[in-house]
């Protein structure tokens, strides 16, 4: 039983790491390599036109992704997006999402119950929510409903889902094209968040209405079939159990 369960937890974590590579494959992306040098060197030029002299900004990695993103047609965040920051004094009777809310890299909702008893963000059903804080951490979410969340999140609202679907959004936002990007323009030690002026500045691959659809639809069922696999798990690890438990019940007596 336990290794039915842990064969079953292994396929649908596949189910949900292979998104990615279905993405690029799509969008007709080669894989990010990880880069070999220990060190590296840009042009005074190149940090000039930046505005900014971090040294992990122009990591190599870094500007790969943005390199490979620009072989197709994209757009920075600000762009395609509207940054909704509609401040609510408390979350009230309204469901509240928190960082905790969040799996990371899957855009699930964990079984988390967040509270908060100052400023919250409101949401609506389509925004997609972008957790600042920790952005290796790559918490992602589509809205399913309306609500609040914390103000660790940008709430972005596409200005034409013709050019950008918010299901697409949140499924490249959570791709290593964008990890890559964000996961060197963290500041702060402490509590390392990406500043909202580089979130704006993010490139985003673009591609047809229909190609994004069919990246949705596959997503969509490749997140069904790991739902499926992981209760499959719980099943037969509970069955196990129960007939476990019964044995001993049975020995104990005989």
């Amino acid at each position: 039983a336990r290794a039915e369960r842990d064969r079953a937890l292994g396929e649908a974590e596949r189910r949900l790491t292979s998104i990615d590579d279905l993405v690029k494959v799509k969008l007709g992306l080669p894989d990010l390599k990880p880069p070999k040098q220990a060190g590296y060197a840009i042009r005074l030029t190149v940090a000039k036109s930046t505005n900014t002299l971090s040294a992990d900004f122009f990591h190599p990695e870094r500007m790969q992704a943005v390199r490979l993103i620009q072989r197709l047609s994209n757009a920075p965040l600000a762009k395609l997006v509207g940054f909704q920051r509609d401040i609510v004094k408390s979350p009230g009777e309204s469901r509240y999402i928190g960082l905790a809310s969040v799996a990371s890299g899957t855009g699930q909702l964990t079984e988390a119950i967040e509270t908060a008893s100052g400023q919250c963000f409101s949401f609506k059903p389509g925004d997609v929510l972008y957790g600042r804080l920790r952005p290796y951490l790559n918490k992602v979410w589509l809205a399913t409903f309306a609500g609040v969340c914390s103000t660790e999140f940008h709430v972005m609202r596409p200005f034409d889902v013709r050019t950008l679907r918010p299901e697409y959004l949140a499924v490249v936002m959570r791709t290593s094209l964008i990890v890559a990007q964000t996961k060197h323009m963290m500041t702060g030690n402490t509590h390392p968040r990406i500043a909202n002026e580089d979130v704006a500045n993010l490139l985003v691959p673009l591609t047809d209405e229909k190609t994004q659809l069919l990246i949705v639809e596959e997503t969509l069922a490749r997140q069904a079939e790991s739902v499926r696999l992981c209760a499959h798990a719980e099943t037969v690890w509970r069955q196990a159990r129960e007939r476990f438990e019964q044995q001993l019940l049975q020995g104990g007596t005989s």
